[in-house]
């Protein structure tokens, strides 16, 4: 079975981001959750998705599988992070995985 990390877990994972960032990801669709009952929670494989975006964003390399990943007109550059947006952090995904293959 999957292991769901709580929002603050999550938020942890994600370099101790605050709940604005967190709520904003997932309005904007670049992060999804699970709720249960009242409570809601982010699969870790959908934390490790999101890490891999976002590094794709840093290097550059767009997001075929994300229809929100637009070009910049004319530049051809990817849209990069916006100021309050986490930045990447590679030794979250190697953490996730480490506590994914403990479960």
């Amino acid at each position: 079975m999957e292991r769901l990390y709580s929002v603050s877990e999550a938020r942890s994972v994600l370099g101790k981001i605050g709940p604005t960032t967190f709520y904003g990801e997932v309005r904007e669709g670049r992060l999804r959750t699970v709720h249960i009952g009242r409570r809601t929670f982010v699969s870790g494989t959908e934390l490790q998705s999101y890490l891999e975006r976002l590094a794709q964003i840093e290097t550059g390399e767009p997001d075929a599988t994300n229809p929100r990943d637009v070009r910049s007109s004319g530049s051809g550059e990817s849209q990069r992070l916006s100021e309050g947006q986490a930045p990447l952090l590679p030794d979250a995904a190697v953490w996730i995985s480490e506590r994914a293959g403990a479960r």
